[in-house]
């Protein structure tokens, strides 16, 4: 009979590629008529004091005075910034690029890692190459389009690839801040108030940008996205990735990226009735094998590590890399 213990670990992985790869259909339902940064202040600010309740009510501690800070700082880069221009960016193009995009976060975490004075392996590097290869594969008809093909380039497609460039560098940043003074509280309670953090993050957003002013008439398919994001893309989606992060091995749960990908992909395709090109297929498996090519790369460090030293990008647990 199958180890209570392996079990959890099997549900909480599925549960997280599950959860975190649905969110960018959620999303790009959410905004047929909510506004980004609005959508992300209510979804981050009900989820995370629904977090911080429940897990005080089981009996998890509230973090120190002097995390909070360190916390806040992450939420806003981690959430208000990245997650809000990935739904600006769905605004504009379909879920399943968003997703493919999203994933190059590992190649610019490599970059800053090489920046702040830390030594990147060789197939590290290789994979950040190959990964940006991906990534021009999969804008090339946008790209011959700006050389003067017949077909146009589209204004709102380059502004929607812009946020999501900057999006994962905000991501990288503060999974890169994180991993060097991360907070001393339980990783659930961290999540929680990371959460609740990048909430506050997006009304500052919402106002600086002007959304507040913006006239809003939700529909019934966009109301039922935001509650399926507060509950599943952040309430459980934080609940199985932080249990994998406690239970497994960190490259079994960095390997939940691929799979958020492939169901990003068929939630885009068979359930909003998003169109897969070739260069998605052949950009998209290039950027994936970049990815790879990473984390084989991280692997390679931890094993070079002296005893009792946290490689620079070694995962801790509380980072938050949800979508």
């Amino acid at each position: 009979m199958m180890d209570r213990r392996v079990l959890l670990q099997i549900l909480a992985y599925i549960g997280v590629s599950i959860a975190w790869g649905t969110t960018y259909g959620g999303i790009k339902v959410a905004v047929e008529s909510f506004p980004p940064f609005m959508l992300a202040a209510v979804r981050f600010l009900i989820a995370g004091a629904l977090m911080i309740l429940v897990f005080r009510a089981v009996g998890i501690s509230l973090p120190r005075a002097s995390d909070y800070r360190r916390l806040a700082i992450v939420g806003f880069f981690l959430l208000s910034l990245s997650n809000g221009l990935l739904s600006l960016a769905e605004q504009y193009v379909d879920s399943a690029f968003a997703a493919l995009m999203v994933n190059t976060a590992p190649f610019v975490f490599v970059a800053l890692t090489a920046i702040s004075g830390h030594r990147v392996p060789r197939l590290a590097w290789l994979g950040l190459v190959v990964g940006f290869s991906g990534v021009l594969i999969l804008v090339s008809p946008q790209l011959l389009g700006l050389l003067g093909s017949e077909d146009p380039p589209d204004p709102t497609f380059w502004f929607a690839l812009i946020a999501l460039i900057i999006g994962p560098l905000c991501w990288a940043v503060g999974s890169f801040i994180s991993n060097r003074n991360p907070p001393d509280c339980h990783p659930m309670m961290g999540a929680a108030w990371q959460t609740f953090f990048g909430g506050i993050g997006a009304l500052f957003l919402m106002a600086v940008s002007g959304e507040w002013m913006r006239e809003v008439t939700p529909t019934a398919a966009s109301v039922w996205a935001i509650v399926y994001l507060i509950l599943v893309g952040s309430f459980l989606g934080y609940v199985c990735y932080n249990y994998c992060v406690i239970t497994l091995p960190s490259q079994k749960t960095a390997s939940t990226t691929y799979l958020n990908m492939i169901v990003a992909i068929l939630v885009g395709t068979l359930l909003l009735g998003e169109v897969i090109t070739s260069q998605m297929i052949l950009g998209g498996g290039v950027i994936l094998l970049g990815v790879v090519l990473v984390n084989l790369g991280k692997v390679r460090v931890r094993k070079e590590a002296p005893s009792g030293v946290i490689p620079a990008e070694e995962p801790v647990a509380g980072v938050i890399v949800e979508k």
